[in-house]
């Protein structure tokens, strides 16, 4: 799950982990269908995300059965990405300055 451009995306892998298949997923997104609205991620061409608001009723609620709160899910996702960046920045400038102590 990631936000692009304030809407939320799930992988199709998201979707699978809801129990949608993903020939289902895939059909809908290729073919256009109501409910599958979808775009290639813009980190990874290879990756096809699939809007939350665009689906259907019914897998939103598998959605929300399988993660809770997709967008409380994806919030503490990325304040999880956010820590852990900071964690290494700061081992990265401690394992320089141990460095440079001995020059």
């Amino acid at each position: 799950m990631k936000l692009v451009n304030d809407k939320l995306y799930l992988e199709i892998a998201d979707v699978q982990k809801a129990g949608v298949s993903a020939v289902t997923a895939r059909k809908g997104c290729t073919d256009g269908r109501k409910g599958w609205s979808s775009i290639k991620d813009p980190v990874d061409n290879r990756v096809v995300l699939i809007e939350y608001e665009a689906l259907l009723p019914k897998y939103k609620q598998k959605v929300l059965a399988a993660f809770g709160d997709p967008y409380e899910v994806n919030r503490s996702h990325e304040e999880g990405a956010e820590l852990a960046t900071k964690l290494l920045l700061a081992d990265m400038v401690r394992v320089n300055a141990d460095h440079y102590k001995d020059l």
